[in-house]
């Protein structure tokens, strides 16, 4: 049990099993950051942490994790504040089978957060479970991703894209479960929300959705089809 939590820089080719990050209570303590590639982090609990999983880097898995009660966001993936918001952090991630839980706990950030806010191009996010999260469970910013059989409930929007990608891919995202959100289920930001206007194609099928308010579906116009 890591109340400060894991932390490296520029390292690869690590695995992290079976830990116990964070405090038992407040949100004193810290989870996993670091910046690499091939990181595997699974059977691993986060609770009471700032950010539970920050990464900066390519080829990461992260499976059958669960992180609870945090002051920002679940994950922060290919996150980095000194990283032009166009380039992406980093490239083919596995997102799978993980519960993520009490995120944006914390009312002094006022930015965004979410339970998965997803900044890496080529991820597959498949089978988890994502409840009582601040504005978006799942927030993606680049190509090429499969978002499929996740269960999503309790905020703001369960799937949202906002195009920070300079290059055109095809996003897919199907049979997903997404219940009680207040603005919409599946939002694609466009220019009418002062984002840029997404040039990604896009595969949305087989979806459940269920919204308290706002809208099931908020697609803006896209250069993809």
């Amino acid at each position: 049990t890591l109340k400060q939590g894991v932390w490296f820089k520029s390292d690869s080719n690590l695995v992290f099993q079976n830990l116990t990050l964070g405090s038992s209570s407040g949100m004193g303590g810290q989870g996993f950051q670091g910046t690499g590639n091939n990181i595997t982090i699974e059977n691993t609990t986060i609770e009471h942490a700032t950010i539970g999983i920050l990464s900066m880097g390519s080829h990461w898995t992260i499976a059958d994790d669960t992180i609870s009660d945090t002051g920002d966001s679940g994950m922060l993936l290919g996150f980095d504040s000194s990283h032009p918001g166009d380039l992406p952090g980093g490239s083919d991630y596995l997102i799978s089978g993980n519960t993520i839980t009490d995120t944006g706990m914390n009312p002094d950030f006022t930015e965004g957060t979410h339970g998965i806010y997803l900044k890496v191009a080529d991820a597959t996010v498949t089978d988890n479970t994502i409840t009582h999260f601040r504005d978006d469970g799942i927030s993606i910013r680049y190509r090429n991703n499969l978002v499929s059989g996740n269960h999503i409930s309790g905020g703001g929007i369960g799937l949202a894209w906002f195009q920070y990608d300079t290059v055109a891919g095809t996003s897919k995202w199907v049979n997903n479960t997404i219940a009680r959100v207040a603005d919409a289920g599946i939002f694609v930001s466009g220019t009418r929300e002062g984002t840029r206007k997404p040039k990604e194609s896009f595969q949305i099928a087989g979806n459940s959705i269920r919204a308290d308010s706002g809208t099931r579906m908020n697609l803006q116009p896209t250069n993809g089809t």
